[in-house]
């Protein structure tokens, strides 16, 4: 079917879907945990079309974390979308009897454009997601993600949803434009920086809100007590996974300039035993710039191929803040004099995704919190933002919006407000008059004045004009004397 055959039915079955009890559409999840759970080897299988990776590996960092996903869906998700009722605490006297409640309702038909390096967990948890808010899905996997998001769409029927509902596109990025041009009512990207650029280009034409997650250069600090083992063995495990496709892997390491030997030297039998890895040449100016500026080669080759796990100490700081987003398995360690100049460099960086910091709890909650990133992890790397409580998402280049947790999934949705007036006089309907002026100024005196003495003076100043008011309302001689001015009722 054509991308605009795809779309109208999508659009057509999501009416319905979106009418269903919230209940309702979650049995759809749970059948559909239950389907995917008992098709391990087929789900690996069709994972490994667009990505390496040990089984074991792929079970734990696609497989896993999207279950867990799925069942965070089935506990939170009706109590998530429940209509609010907002406590009248706050209400402006003023405002009478308001009471004000707030939905959520889907977007419509959601465009998923998915990555290559984790074809079944991104996309997929960002897919399910929008449908059990209760819209459709149009899902356009990343290169070699087909077999992946064919396997979810098989799944889903098969779980009970109506296969309009979700449509899996071509790869080919046309199909993505084309769903845009044609209209779509959200997009959710995970990609690079310059497929953001495009993608909101496009959106801004037709003003659809977009979420980005976009690359990462994450920022590891080392304190000057932190556990130097512990550290190199989360390094090489980041850069390891995924061969280093990880939009959270680490890249930056800042370590203070005296425990710099100790970690090269950890590091290095941590990445001894380690396969190496054709990087290509892409990166060969930018490597080839740190080298001649003192940056030292601790594994991994810059010969004809550059090969890699690939790890530079002593790099220079200009480092820490190039605009080149790396996606390979490769570390900057780049020396400090103290933490201070380490939150300063991760400050400058263009990226904002996710960073790490080890030490002592209290050492490293404080520098964590003074990180301009959407994450960040203490005393260990990447697994822990697996974690489906969590609302992942990036500052800066890294993006915007968010995905995951219930703030993400509530990002599948849009608020409506909707106001009740109850009973009693509408006294914005009525004529002003003159005497309103004094009335409404000593309602604010009194509501939001510097001190007692201006809050008193305004409180005589309201009651004395409503006093009046009603004196007036009673004179034969009164013009206004038909209407309310605003004042309550006899």
């Amino acid at each position: 079917m054509s991308v605009e055959s795809l779309l109208s039915a999508a659009r057509e079955a999501q009416t319905a879907w979106a009418r269903r009890l919230v209940r309702q559409r979650l049995e759809v999840a749970r059948a559909l945990r239950t389907f995917v759970a008992a098709r391990t080897e087929e789900v690996v299988e069709a994972i490994r079309a667009a990505r390496e990776g040990r089984p074991a590996e792929i079970l734990s960092s696609e497989l896993l974390p999207w279950l867990d996903g799925v069942w965070f869906l089935e506990q939170n998700a009706e109590q998530l979308l429940a209509p609010r009722k907002v406590s009248p605490a706050g209400r402006p006297p003023w405002m009478g009897t308001i009471e004000l409640e707030v939905l959520r309702e889907p977007h419509g038909v959601v465009l998923v454009i998915g990555p290559s390096n984790y074809p079944f967990f991104l996309p997929g948890i960002q897919a399910i997601q929008a449908l059990m808010a209760g819209n459709a899905v149009l899902l356009k996997p990343g290169i070699g993600g087909t077999r992946s998001a064919r396997f979810l769409a098989r799944a889903l029927k098969a779980a009970g949803l109506d296969e309009h509902l979700f449509n899996v596109l071509d790869e080919d990025p046309e199909n993505a434009r084309q769903a845009m041009r044609l209209g779509v009512d959200k997009v959710v990207l995970t990609g690079s920086v310059a497929t953001g650029r495009a993608v909101l280009g496009q959106a801004a034409d037709s003003l659809t809100p977009v979420s980005l997650e976009l690359s990462g250069q994450d920022a590891v600090l080392v304190a000057p007590t932190a556990d130097l083992r512990r550290v190199a063995r989360a390094l090489a495990f980041g850069i390891r996974l995924n061969q280093g496709r990880t939009c959270v892997a680490p890249r930056r390491v800042f370590v203070p300039r005296t425990r710099l030997e100790a970690l090269e030297s950890l590091l290095t039998r941590a990445l001894a035993d380690d396969r190496p890895v054709p990087l290509g040449n892409d990166l060969r100016e930018l490597l080839d710039t740190a080298h001649s500026r003192g940056a030292r080669l601790i594994t991994g080759s810059l010969g004809e191929q550059v090969m890699g796990p690939l790890v530079l100490s002593s790099c220079p700081t200009e480092l820490a803040s190039t605009p080149e987003a790396v996606f390979a398995p490769i570390l900057w360690i780049i020396p400090v004099q103290d933490e201070a100049e380490a939150v300063r460099l991760v400050r400058e960086s263009h990226y904002g995704l996710g960073a790490a910091v080890f030490g002592p709890q209290e050492w490293a909650r404080r520098v964590a919190e003074e990180l301009p990133v959407g994450v960040v992890t203490l005393n260990d790397v990447i697994v822990p933002t697996a974690d489906p409580r969590l609302a992942f998402g990036g500052r800066g280049w890294s993006g915007y919006g968010l995905t995951r947790g219930p703030e993400g999934f509530l990002e599948m949705t849009v608020p409506k407000a909707i106001l009740t007036r109850g009973p009693g006089p509408l006294y914005h309907l009525e004529e002003p008059t003159p005497a309103d002026y004094k009335l409404l100024r000593g309602y604010l005196r009194a509501a939001h004045g510097g001190g007692w003495k201006e809050r008193t003076l305004g409180a005589f100043e309201f009651l004395r004009s409503l006093i009046g008011e009603r004196i007036r309302r009673k004179s034969p001689l009164n013009p206004y004397r038909n209407q309310s001015y605003g004042l309550p009722d006899e």
